[in-house]
């Protein structure tokens, strides 16, 4: 005799109980056998999760977790980025870099980390490079693409807000360990990539955990290279077709490091005060060895009246 109860949840399966007897055979004891409750929550429901976010918001919203953005190999937070609708990244050297909402312009888009509004670190543009935050410190990622009345008015794209990591994300003690590499042929070397998390709640009284600390580290170091054929100059389009003033051979090697880590603290008396100190440091390196090889086409010229040999000349 057999007994198999199960219950289910949307986006997500979990096992309730399962008890099992057997009852064939002198050799099997009598009693039934009853297991421990055994709880199996799928990644879909950080799915459900993000869904029910865009759901309740009062804009145009699109989110991803921590959960959808870990499922996927994204370096960077700008990567990551580009799995929400409407969204499309610029890159650099096959990087994401600079992120677009619904086809409007990186410069006319405004980043936030944690609720603060985050400047341009280049000069002589307004955009936000999201190639310096490795995904491995985000929690989760909205695009706002509707501004509503208590935002700031200073984007027509939309605004990115990030959020790192809280204690209050998940329950009790929680860790995450990764360890990555990749190899490229150009440049025939490997890439190491580690990164680690680790959050946990206290109490400070009534025997409620209202405290929490997270923290999370991440770094890499990618060396890849490219090699591509790129034109320079001017095209002179003359009656008898177009002629490429240069071109240029070129031979990339590139090293990146990226090096983040955050440390952040939450505390919550009661259900309707919180109170938080967040953290974030973030350092990014970009060394390239550029070789190029490049050959100007110049217009054969001719004498208006050339010279013609006279008669009987040799």
């Amino acid at each position: 005799m057999s007994t198999y109860r199960s219950g289910g949840q949307r986006a997500g399966f979990r096992i309730s109980l399962l008890t099992l007897a057997v009852s064939a055979g002198s050799a099997w004891a009598e009693e039934p056998l009853v297991m421990e409750h055994v709880e199996v929550i799928g990644q879909a429901v950080s799915i459900d999760e993000a869904l029910k976010d865009q759901r309740s918001s009062d804009s145009v919203k699109s989110v991803v977790h921590a959960d959808g953005i870990g499922q996927l190999p994204d370096d960077n937070a700008a990567e990551a980025l580009q799995r929400i609708p409407g969204i499309s990244v610029e890159r650099d050297q096959g990087e994401g870099r600079f992120v677009s909402v619904r086809g409007i312009a990186p410069d006319l888009n405004s980043v936030t980390i944690n609720g603060t509004l985050v400047p341009s670190p280049e000069s002589g543009r307004r955009a936000v490079a999201l190639d310096v935050l490795p995904s491995e410190l985000v929690q989760s990622l909205s695009v706002v693409k509707t501004l509503t009345p208590d935002m700031d008015a200073n984007s027509l794209g939309g605004t990115i807000e990030v959020e790192s990591l809280s204690a209050f994300d998940h329950d009790g003690l929680f860790y995450s360990i990764s360890g990555e590499g990749s190899y490229d042929e150009n440049v025939e070397k490997t890439s190491p990539k580690f990164s680690g998390a680790i959050s946990n709640r206290f109490s400070l009284g009534d025997g409620v955990d209202n405290f929490g600390v997270a923290a999370a580290v991440s770094w890499q170091e990618r060396k890849f290279g490219s090699d591509n054929v790129e034109t320079g100059g001017k095209w002179d389009f003359a009656d008898d077709g177009a002629r490429l003033e240069e071109f240029e051979q070129r031979d990339y090697e590139i090293t990146r490091e990226r090096t983040g880590f955050g440390l952040n603290f939450d505390y919550k008396p009661d259900d309707v005060s919180s109170y938080y100190l967040r953290t974030l440091y973030s350092r990014f390196k970009d060394t390239e060895t550029r070789n190029a090889a490049g050959v100007e086409f110049e217009d054969a010229r001719c004498p208006a009246k050339p010279a013609m040999p006279k008669a009987g000349a040799s």
